[in-house]
């Protein structure tokens, strides 16, 4: 059996999600839609797919099994609660909604619907975060007292889009400071 799968949302992080469907065989990727045509355009070339500039219309006309949800966090809530109403389910992208009302929103159009939501924290099937969970869980250092997590890039970089910096639309925790101030 092969599930038919639609992108909504066609930045970067949708080529790495186009690429891990072409390699599995029970996933057919079939289309993708983003608002800046020529980016749905770009990866319906190269893998073979329909593009469209409205995910609406292409998730009634093609009738996914799921779709792969990977739009801006503050546009989550909507892409999902359409997709859920119409039986499709969804891997969103990280994180799965601007805040636990909307998860819980997500959830409720999900169970209404009959899909499932699955939410992409693809850390943790990392080899060295698996290894570290095995390490912790064993006992062998003792109790756990404290995680300190570095990343090797600057996480704050002018590659980012402008709206990863407005916690209204990004959602997440509060470090009392504007994101912005992160930036270099």
């Amino acid at each position: 059996m092969s599930y038919r799968v639609v992108l909504i949302g066609g930045g970067a992080i949708a080529g790495h999600h186009l690429e891990a469907l072409r390699l599995h065989p029970a996933f057919k990727a079939v289309a993708v839609a983003d608002l800046a045509t020529e980016r749905a355009e770009g990866w319906a070339a190269i893998y073979g797919l329909r593009a469209y500039g409205d995910y609406r219309e292409m998730v009634e006309r093609e009738k996914p099994d799921a779709a792969i949800i990977v739009l801006p966090h503050f546009l989550h809530l909507e892409a999902a609660v359409f997709c859920a109403a119409r039986g499709c389910h969804m891997l969103l992208e990280k994180p799965m909604a601007l805040n636990v009302r909307e998860c819980d929103e997500i959830i409720g159009a999900s169970m209404a619907g009959g899909s499932r939501v699955m939410v992409g924290h693809t850390q943790h099937y990392l080899a060295i975060n698996l290894a570290a969970k095995e390490v912790i869980d064993s006992g062998r250092l003792g109790m756990l007292a404290m995680i300190r997590d570095t990343r090797d890039f600057h996480y704050f970089s002018d590659a980012r889009p402008d709206w990863f910096f407005e916690k209204a639309k990004a959602g997440g925790g509060d470090s009392g400071q504007p994101w912005r101030a992160f930036r270099r």
